[in-house]
């Protein structure tokens, strides 16, 4: 048996590298994106937003309520419009 409990909080931070070119890419699908993953069960937190001090960096801040919602949540991105476009993006993150 784990020593993980499938019912503790996972948390994922980190950033997301935007090339200047792709820039307007993500700042057109990240509102739907934002709206979609909100609205899954077991969202307790999403943010991303470019960082104020270097605009090819969009920081990223996601909680969910267990390690189930989370997988769901990356299943139902990867489908996305917004996981599909932005895939060749570099992503840097730490889950916890």
């Amino acid at each position: 048996m784990s020593s993980k409990s499938k019912d503790e909080i996972i948390s994922l931070n980190g950033v997301l590298q935007v090339p200047t070119s792709d820039i307007l890419l993500v700042e057109q699908l990240l509102p739907l994106h934002r709206e979609l993953t909100l609205a899954e069960e077991g969202c307790l937190a999403f943010e991303v937003h470019a960082d104020p001090q270097n605009q090819n960096l969009y920081l990223v801040c996601e909680t969910f309520k267990n390690r189930a919602a989370f997988k769901t949540h990356q299943v139902r991105n990867q489908a996305s419009k917004w996981g599909r476009e932005t895939a060749h993006l570099e992503r840097q993150y730490t889950i916890t």
